[in-house]
């Protein structure tokens, strides 16, 4: 029993009542727990309140004030955008509207590929300081770029006191980029042998325009060489002089040279104006009369052109010979690359010696036109299909 105490004792002094005494009741240890989850869950929700009134709604104010920025910068530039928006419908529209003059024969013809060939002939001589080989692509927006700005230099001549010219030259190029698809399908365009298309030519309100890389010409020389048979070797363009007191000018070319790439390289633009429909009619006329050996004189009066359905239209007076009849001046004129006779266009067949007076219809011929139709459908059902999406 002693020994019980002792040991009894001993624990005690150990510290194993201590012990015993000091350790946590279970509940006490949930009453912890659930107010160290309090604590937790209380700040989750002041982080979470902090959060969503601090930096969510400084990115909430941020977001609000780009949109008003957004609204804002819509209202100030709605105007502007319906302005873009109608000069680029303008564009498209003229476009369209100088294209479809050109469906129809103007008064004005299109080269034949003879005259064409002779022009590129002519373009080709060593001795001519222009060239066709020119990277249209790659250069046509900066030689638009300079002939805009040219029209402000005094210092060109080409221009004189107004910017008609300029204007007119900036107009063609313009036309002559936007419908590249179409004008491709022109007769002896440039080709290069990877297949890329250095365009040289097209048809503007009556003129042929010509892009040329030059290499030291002057453009003016350029112009009237090209009008001179002599120097061409043809004459395919206007010569008709106006009658006094006119106000059109009797200057039929427009031209000018720009520089890029500071002066590098140089181009000139030149439009001259296509012999009209009557002067082509009085071509083949007078080929054919001055292969007759007898003298056989002629008038024509009452010439007209309609538009609407390309016909050429004349009162036609001759003297008739054994040899020489009416028939064969017509056959002649519609041998012509520019006139076709219709059946529908019969003409009486005449054998009397002596004056005859008729009157003569004739189909006006584009093969420009017939070149580039089906490429110009094309390309004008795409854009409006562009500019629907």
């Amino acid at each position: 029993m002693a020994a019980y105490k002792k040991d009894i004792n001993l624990f005690k002094a150990a510290g194993g009542e201590r012990a015993k005494s000091k350790k946590m009741a279970t509940g006490k240890k949930l009453v912890f727990v659930a107010v160290f989850l309090v604590i937790v869950l209380l700040g989750g929700i002041a982080a979470l309140y902090y959060f969503n009134n601090y930096v969510f709604g400084a990115q909430l104010k941020a977001l609000e004030t780009t949109g008003e920025n957004y609204t804002r910068t819509a209202s100030a530039t709605r105007t502007a955008l319906e302005e873009y928006w109608d000069v680029n419908a303008q564009k498209d529209t003229a476009v369209l509207i100088e294209y479809q003059s050109m469906l129809n024969a103007g008064f004005t013809s299109d080269l034949s590929e003879a005259e064409l060939q002779s022009v590129r002939d002519f373009l080709a001589l060593e001795t001519t300081p222009f060239t066709i080989d020119n990277h249209f692509d790659d250069v046509v927006d900066d030689v638009l770029n300079q002939l805009n700005l040219s029209r402000y230099n005094a210092a060109n001549e080409s221009f004189a006191d107004d910017d008609y010219s300029a204007r007119f030259l900036y107009g063609a190029l313009s036309y002559m980029k936007t419908l590249q698809p179409v004008f491709s399908e022109l007769p002896l365009q440039t080709v290069d042998e990877d297949e890329d298309l250095y365009y040289w030519y097209c048809y503007y309100r009556g003129k042929l325009f010509m892009m040329l890389r030059n290499t030291g010409g002057d453009a003016a020389a350029l112009a009237t060489q090209l009008q001179s048979p002599a120097d061409l070797g043809c004459a395919p363009f206007c010569s008709l002089v106006p009658a006094a007191g006119s106000s059109i000018s009797s200057d039929f070319s427009l031209y000018t040279t720009v520089t890029v790439n500071d002066g590098a390289e140089s181009y000139t633009l030149i439009a001259i104006t296509c012999k009209t429909i009557a002067e082509r009619f009085v071509d083949s006329v007078e080929d054919i009369f001055s292969r007759q050996t007898l003298p056989s004189g002629y008038s024509m009066t009452d010439y007209a052109f309609s538009a609407d359905d390309g016909v050429f239209s004349l009162t036609f007076t001759m003297e008739q010979t054994a040899e020489f009849r009416l028939k064969d001046v017509c056959d002649a004129v519609a041998a012509s690359p520019f006139f076709i006779s219709k059946n529908d266009f019969a003409y009486e067949i005449n054998d009397s010696v002596g004056s005859i007076s008729r009157s003569l219809r004739f189909a006006v011929t584009n093969k420009a036109v017939e070149a580039t139709k089906d490429m110009a459908e094309s390309f004008f059902v795409v854009e409006d299909v562009l500019q629907e999406e």
